[in-house]
């Protein structure tokens, strides 16, 4: 009844498609169900409150922007049998496009997403961008590795995850065994039982449950003992419920590895109220298990009542915010920005979709949460600056940002790819003396230079884009407050363009626009292995005017593919701490070549040029060329939905498990063609590695228009029977002509020592850094006919070794179809 909350939509069409049926006890309607559409919500524009946890009042908090008014849009739902929300790229678009015709300013996109930044959610966001609207994304919860990070579009602000300044609350919880709980000990009460405030203190000796999983009722009796569990394998009610059956009188849960630290989140049913529990890390819950399995009585007192405030060293990268580089296109710099995401209390959801209770405050961890902070202070700064677009927005908070933040061992300094251009500082934000705009058109052109432009380009529109528009095609080019470049053939040059702003002065009691030409000259902090130069070094610019300037690269000594960072600053001579800083990221490569040469027929040959990046020894191997292992799917259902979900059941997806992949492979493909499929059809691929059964990461997809799709993998890891690591490969039916088609997909592989004799190479045997030599190809004696179609590759090597491969595509098979074999295409 305050008009904070002023629309309310829900979209679950997609999903309906795709499941079939929601969990029972979730709502169709709006409401939330989980709690997380509330916090994020509250973080982002909650008004200001006093916060109760567990019936204790805790601190006041406030949503970064209180006085804006939120309208919500419920997109993600839970199915029977499920442990995580799936949310509908079909959902979450529908609801994007509602938004920005409702006049939303900023949203807040708290969801997962793939790594293509043109799929169908990608595209809203581009268009709400295009229509004015700023949009916050989270960064994802996969990290810390190495390029783990999906959001990457340029048009939004991705966001990751760390640790805020100040002081927290946990509830105690003691234990006898200070040994083996030392480190970082913080122990989360009532999130996934009854709150220990109403079933009151309890000391009790702790038992391990066998399994320590507890997804299933325990083989051993733990009467009046509290239930150590470990988190994972199965949702928290399957848990609690075990626990109760065993006569357990509390829980003590500890995160998995791939959540080292606490997280609170999820409930429990009507059937675990009876008993309480607390969550607590990876670490000192190993720690209590080998104490307890070493035949130690291991004593925990819960006590309900008590909080405790833990001094925390704030401006840590959260271990679980997904890195950089963003793997399609590895110069956009992603994550943006970090801010808050670890223990964040807000609003939550008192009644749950499965009739459990939460509380109307709670404390969650991750990219969602951080997330929402950078949504609301884009409102406060859209407010202050009605005239800015997207870009400016995101600009303004990514060059005044700050960044003494650690990784997440609180030592190493923070990264680029760890946190993008620091950690947000809101005030600085709105006045930052020059912005990187960007709009519509550079975000098309710099999509041209990538492998998967922007839907509907042409490459004629591309050209006009270049030539009459005088947009740069190059996507190191497109002007982000951030400056990455990948793949450099030992020097590049980029270009940057700055708009001067009006500048908040303080006169007296009053704040006043500055209108006065500002000076800047440009500083540069070169990544090491590099040298760095600027043109022009200086700036003078009053409020509206642009400058563009160049900032050239050249490699001295970097090491080829490692990453380096840097940052260029442009220093405003007039008013300190007004400066506009901008990260490096860039990563030399010995070889800049074609990734793939295609050709046709039983013998012919090809040139292409190589550009190297160094001076010294080089070599060119030949590999293949070798034909296909071919295999058939049958009657494949089209997808009703048009949307890929990770499902070993769903009839418009066929998965294979690849584990025959030998010692010495180089390279290993798996392809479909519109040729052999018997419709009009439109099959998407997926590949994952799974080194073990609970642990799957998509590493490529395919998902073009048509059916001509491959994914591959460069040096894939060998099978060991002795070691459950295979790749799953997930064929998708997307769109069908028919109710269901039939199609061949090809397994294509070459090892490093593979030379078949149909293929020889024409190389130089020296490489000059910076200069340019061709490379020619010939094959002969290959065989033709359907299905022929051979692979190999030529590889490119200095004096460490192979460095990079150019692939060798010959298509013998030239007019035939799957229709050549009998029983697959649909009579006529």
């Amino acid at each position: 009844c305050n008009n904070k909350l002023i629309g309310a939509r829900w979209y679950v069409d997609g999903f309906l498609a795709g499941r079939g049926s929601v969990v029972e006890g979730e709502f169709l309607s709006p409401r939330d169900s989980s709690g997380h559409g509330s916090h994020t919500a509250g973080t982002a524009g909650g008004n200001e409150v006093t916060a109760t946890f567990n019936g204790s009042p805790i601190a006041r908090i406030s949503g970064m922007a209180p006085r804006a008014r939120i309208a919500a849009y419920k997109v993600c739902w839970l199915s029977p049998g499920a442990t995580n929300f799936s949310c509908f790229f079909s959902d979450t678009a529908a609801a994007t496009d509602q938004a920005v015709a409702d006049g939303v300013d900023v949203l807040n996109f708290s969801v997962g997403t793939a790594a293509s930044f043109t799929d169908q959610q990608d595209l809203a966001f581009f268009n709400a961008t295009n229509a004015g609207v700023f949009v916050a994304r989270s960064g994802g919860n996969d990290g810390p590795g190495f390029q783990t990070i999906n959001a990457g579009e340029p048009w939004v602000t991705s966001v990751a995850a760390s640790t805020a300044e100040g002081t927290t609350f946990t509830l105690a919880a003691g234990i006898n065994s200070p040994e083996a709980v030392a480190g970082d000990y913080s122990a989360l009460e009532g999130s996934i039982t009854q709150p220990l405030v109403l079933s009151g203190d309890i000391t009790a000796d702790l038992g391990a449950a066998e399994p320590i999983e507890a997804c299933g009722p325990l083989a051993n009796d733990l009467t009046g003992q509290i239930a150590l569990i470990a988190r994972g394998a199965c949702n928290f009610t399957t848990k609690i419920e075990a626990a109760v059956g065993a006569g357990a009188v509390g829980v003590l849960m500890y995160t998995d590895a791939a959540r080292p630290k606490t997280v609170m989140g999820g409930t429990a049913t009507d059937i675990s109220l009876s008993i309480p529990g607390v969550m607590i890390d990876n670490e000192p819950g190993l720690a209590l298990l080998a104490e307890i399995e070493g035949g130690a009585v291991v004593n925990a007192s819960l006590s309900g009542g008590t909080f405790i405030p833990e001094e925390r060293v704030g401006n840590i990268m959260a271990g679980f915010s997904s890195r950089g580089p963003y793997s399609t296109v590895p110069s956009w710099i992603s994550p943006d920005i970090t801010a808050p995401g670890v223990n964040i209390l807000a609003a939550y959801a008192p009644e749950q979709a499965d009739g459990s209770l939460g509380d109307d405050f709670d404390y969650l961890s991750g990219t969602s949460m951080s997330s929402p902070h950078i949504a609301g202070i884009g409102a406060l700064i859209k407010e202050a600056r009605p005239d800015w677009s997207p870009a400016q927005i995101k600009s303004a908070m990514m060059t005044t940002a700050r960044q003494d933040v650690v990784k997440e061992d609180g030592v190493t300094p923070a990264d680029p790819f760890d946190f993008g251009a620091g950690h947000v500082v809101p005030n600085a934000a709105v006045s930052p003396g020059l912005t990187y705009d960007a709009g519509q058109f550079d975000y098309l052109a710099a999509s041209c230079g990538t492998d998967s432009p922007i839907p509907g380009l042409t490459p004629e529109d591309c050209i006009t884009l270049e030539v009459d528009f005088g947009i740069s095609t190059d996507p190191d080019n497109l002007n982000l407050p951030s400056i990455g470049m990948n793949a450099i053939p030992g020097s590049k040059t980029v270009t940057r363009t700055v708009t001067a702003v009006a500048d908040y002065d303080v006169r007296g009691n009053k704040i006043v626009r500055a209108n006065r030409p500002a000076k800047y000259i440009a500083s540069i902090e070169t990544p090491p292995g590099f040298t760095a130069t600027v043109s022009p070094e200086k700036l003078t610019l009053r409020p509206g005017e642009s400058a563009t300037y160049e900032l050239t690269v050249t490699s001295d000594g970097a090491t080829p593919n490692e990453w380096s960072f840097g940052a260029i600053t442009w220093e405003n001579q007039r008013s300190r701490g007004a400066d506009v800083r901008s990260p490096i990221a860039v990563n030399t490569v010995a070889f800049v070549v074609d990734d793939l040469i295609e050709g046709e027929g039983a013998e012919g040959s090809a040139q292409f040029d190589i550009t190297f990046g160094y001076t010294g020894e080089y070599t060119a191997q030949v590999h293949g060329l070798n034909g296909p292992n071919v295999f058939a799917i049958t009657e494949i259902a089209d997808d009703p939905d048009d949307s890929f979900a990770f499902l070993l059941n769903d009839p418009a997806t066929r998965f294979f498990v690849i584990r025959d992949t030998a010692p010495g492979t180089a390279f290993r493909q798996w392809s479909t063609f519109d040729a052999y499929t018997s419709g009009n059809d439109d099959i998407d691929l997926y590949l994952y590695y799974c080194p073990t059964t609970a642990t799957c990461t998509q590493i490529e997809s395919s998902a073009a228009p048509g059916s001509d799709e491959k994914v591959s993998v460069t040096l894939p890891v060998p099978w060991d029977e002795t070691v459950d690591n295979p790749y799953l490969l997930f064929v998708h039916a997307f769109d069908t002509e028919l109710d269901t088609t039939n199609l061949f997909y090809f397994d294509q592989q070459f090892g490093i020592d593979n030379d078949t004799g149909t293929l020889t190479v024409d190389a130089p045997d020296t490489a000059v850094s910076r200069e340019t030599a061709p490379v020619t190809i010939e094959w002969s004696g290959l065989p033709t006919g359907p299905l022929e179609k051979q692979i190999g590759a030529i590889s490119h090597s200095d004096a460490n070794g192979i460095q990079n491969l150019t692939v060798i595509e010959i298509e013998n098979d030239q007019g035939a179809t799957i229709c050549d074999f009998e029983g697959f295409c649909p009579e006529e």
